[in-house]
């Protein structure tokens, strides 16, 4: 019994301690240009990346959907420390999109 609660009480500190240790390291807001294209055109969305580190952070962004694909201006996706940077990403579809509404999963990764 004595050994069942000091293993539960080990348990539940290891899970608090883990979940205390991870803080967001950015922040990301999506603003819409424009959502809605056809197979020629591309959509245009700004982003805006906020570092919440406390060294100047440099970003990737990408897709794995081989239906589209990911450009961003400018291509130095570089946010200093404790600010935030505002950029355009643009999702062009390929020829291997379908028709219809479609919804694409974005990567953001910090590189550093």
């Amino acid at each position: 019994m004595q050994r069942t609660r000091w293993l539960l009480t080990v348990f539940l500190l290891s899970v608090l301690l883990s979940t205390s240790a991870f803080a967001a390291t950015f922040g990301l807001v999506v603003t819409p240009i424009k959502d809605d294209v056809w197979r020629n055109e591309s959509a245009s969305y700004t982003i805006t990346l906020s570092n919440f580190e406390e060294i100047d952070a440099d970003f990737q962004v990408y897709t794995v959907d081989p239906g589209w694909a990911v450009k961003t201006e400018p291509l130095d996706l570089r946010v200093e420390k404790g600010t935030q940077r505002s950029f355009t990403l643009y999702l062009r579809p390929t020829s291997a999109a379908g028709y219809g509404a479609q919804g694409v999963a974005l990567n953001f990764k910090e590189l550093n």
